[in-house]
């Protein structure tokens, strides 16, 4: 029998019909309707044994690079590798502050890429070449489901999409990782050619729509220029992001929705006694210097120790929920952390005193509340719902996280202790908003 479908707008209802095979798939997407979905092109049966031939032979020649490629681009679930990409970029491009902007709209990208890809597969319920031709010894074990449309591909191309736009001077290095990951997953021998195919054309549209989302989001938003005067007062230049916090939120009203109230007037005098009478030790400054570090990449890597421990990386959706929810909840905690920076405008240590001099290099931006305090309980409530054994893991690196500011010298406690506390409604908020909202 010919297999040969075309997917028009109407097969949108046939997709959510699906009986799905992944624990995950029956949840909400953050943005692509199901009644919008391009049409894709699946591959003609009669051509199965003419290019499982070319597969099998083609495997049998590469070279001992082209096997490592395999090896690398097949390690974790598809998104693993490019979230570490990302953060190469990010940093190269020291866009650091921008990390869960950046994050947070690519991996939510790539969960509705993975719920739909998932629809197509268990609808038409293609199989991998290796289980029509046992005898063809593909280099992976596939992801268990089935072949059409890859995984990868759509996560290769709704990535790169997205990087080009986020960094468009480094487009020609991300074409060349998108060309080397479609290879290696081609030459792995899990796919056909339209597996491949369909995969990148799906990962094209996706990605053009969040990338529309991203034009929108008020990142572009221009600052007016005043900085307040008075006692308390941030008094530096050039203030980093000072409309960040007005961006658009994914799960919060806005940045403002959890905003605390403001510091006293004379908060510093009391504030700035308990950080000198801080006893260094070896323990406290390894703190501070370890969470100087980025944010996002520091939570990824729990993230990533996670996922392996409990064996999720050969579930993509799970996986791509894992670093979908991580970064919304770092990202809606930043925005509400600037909210409050640039409606208090609270001073920092070395601001307040110049005598002061902090272990750590005090950011250009004010103080209260702790971005690093605000992002970090807002990711652990989110992490510990995703891994319940673990909350008290989570909680212990919110508080490193929190106090390590206060231990480098560059926050006040009061900072800290306000941060957190916004940091777990947000967190709950993001839970609360997850669980209503079947993501």
């Amino acid at each position: 029998m010919r297999l040969q479908f075309y997917f028009l707008l109407v097969f949108s209802t046939q997709i959510a019909a699906a009986q799905n095979s992944a624990t995950s798939v029956q949840k909400n997407t953050w943005l692509i309707s199901n009644n919008s979905l391009p049409a894709l092109i699946a591959p003609v049966e009669s051509s199965f044994a003419t290019e499982a031939a070319t597969i099998k032979q083609k495997t049998a020649q590469l070279t001992a690079e082209e096997i490592a490629k395999v090896t690398y681009w097949s390690a974790g679930a598809p998104s693993y590798r490019w979230n570490e990409f990302a953060i190469s970029l990010i940093e190269k491009n020291k866009r650091t502050i921008e990390s869960n902007r950046f994050l947070s709209l690519m991996n939510c990208a790539t969960y509705d890429g993975m719920l739909i890809t998932w629809k197509y597969k268990d609808s038409l319920k293609i199989k991998s070449p290796s289980a029509y031709f046992p005898e063809l010894q593909p280099l992976i074990e596939d992801i268990p489901s089935y072949s059409f449309p890859s995984a990868y591909a759509v996560t290769a191309t709704i990535c790169a999409e997205m990087l080009t736009y986020f960094f468009p001077g480094d487009s020609i290095a991300i074409a060349q990782k998108l060309q080397e990951a479609n290879a290696a997953i081609m030459n792995s021998g899990i796919h056909y050619k339209a597996d491949m195919l369909a995969g990148n054309e799906l990962g094209k549209f996706i990605g053009a729509q969040f990338i529309e989302y991203a034009k929108n989001d008020g990142s572009n938003l221009k600052w007016d220029g005043i900085i307040p005067t008075g006692e308390g007062k941030w008094h530096g230049e050039n203030p980093a992001y000072p409309t960040m916090g007005k961006w658009k939120t994914w799960v919060l009203t806005s940045g403002s929705q959890f905003r605390p109230g403001p510091p006293d007037d004379n908060f510093a005098i009391a504030e700035m006694e308990k950080l000198k009478s801080i006893q260094h030790t070896f323990e406290t400054d390894k703190n501070a210097f370890f969470w100087a570090s980025s944010m996002a990449k520091l939570l990824l890597e729990v993230a990533n120790k996670k996922i392996f421990e409990y064996d999720l990386d050969k579930d993509p959706v799970a996986v791509a929920r894992v670093y979908a929810l991580l970064y919304v909840a770092l990202y809606d905690a930043q925005v509400s952390a600037w909210d409050a920076k640039f409606t208090y405008w609270g001073t920092r240590p070395q601001l307040y005193d110049p005598t002061f001099i902090p272990l750590i290099r005090t950011p250009n931006f004010p103080g209260y509340p702790s971005g690093h305090a605000t992002t970090g309980a807002s990711a652990a409530i989110v992490l510990s719902y995703l891994f319940p054994a673990d909350k008290a893991y989570f909680e212990l690196l919110a508080n490193e996280c929190a106090m390590s500011r206060f231990y480098g010298g560059i926050h006040f406690d009061i900072d800290n202790t306000t941060g957190m506390e916004m940091g777990k409604k947000i967190g709950a908020e993001i839970v609360k908003f997850v669980e209503e909202n079947n993501r």
